[in-house]
């Protein structure tokens, strides 16, 4: 995999017998069940969880959709196979807002399967069904109900407490791990800046909550165990 700085160079390269593919920057590969791409890493991961997650959704859906199958063991089925593949190392991520709300859109479209909420007709019996948009209204706070009352929690919040469960765990660490390392580390190119906004960074959020000294504040177990659930339900 190339980025910008070697854009000129060839499209595969010898070793040995064998001829291995040089990829672009947009280009993306699978590595450890995670698509890498140095174009857009985050977006192109979402996109990679949003479609494991509706392989396993339609792996199960007949056990997910069937009227046979009680509604609670439908949702701890939902949790078991599904949630698994969209939050996959989550802990990892870097979500805008624009993102967090693209998950919270797929997890409501999926479960309106699970819950069997259909179209309505939108007089008698005889009249046209409502239209899409009327229907994703209608049920968007219907579905968060009946997932509220199953005790299923929504994916945003799993993935901010797995990444604040993770961030304390790292920040405490004293083996000199890579991963604690890495979180000091500034890179240093000898040029500047591309145009355009910055990307949203994995510590964004962690700063804009915690503060910059957000490190420090982790080596206290407990406080910051205590704050999990405030950081989970933050408005950002």
């Amino acid at each position: 995999m190339t980025w910008r700085a070697l854009v000129r160079s060839p499209h595969s390269l010898a070793v040995g017998s064998n001829t291995v593919d040089i990829l672009d920057q947009a280009a993306s590969e699978k590595y450890l069940g995670r698509k890498l791409c140095f174009e857009d890493s985050q977006a192109t991961e979402l996109r990679n969880r949003i479609a494991c997650g509706w392989g396993s959704f339609h792996k199960h859906k007949n056990e997910l959709c069937s009227k046979f199958y009680s509604l609670q063991d439908r949702c701890r089925l939902f949790d078991a196979v599904v949630t698994p593949s969209i939050l996959y190392a989550c802990a990892t991520w870097a979500l805008t807002q624009k993102m967090e709300k693209k998950l919270i859109t797929v997890r409501r479209r999926m479960l309106r399967y699970v819950f069997r909420l259909h179209k309505m007709r939108t007089q008698g019996p005889d009249s046209p069904l409502e239209d899409w948009v009327e229907f994703v209204q209608r049920t968007a706070h219907r579905v968060d109900a009946i997932a509220e009352d199953h005790c299923m929690d929504d994916w945003v919040i799993q993935y901010r407490r797995r990444k604040w469960r993770f961030v304390g765990k790292t920040a405490r660490c004293d083996d000199k791990r890579w991963s604690q390392i890495i979180l000091n580390w500034t890179p240093n190119f000898g040029f500047g800046r591309s145009r355009g906004a910055p990307k949203t960074r994995w510590s964004d959020q962690l700063v804009k909550f915690a503060g910059g000294d957000w490190m420090s504040h982790a080596q206290n177990e407990d406080q910051w165990c205590s704050s999990e659930d405030i950081f989970a339900n933050w408005t950002f």
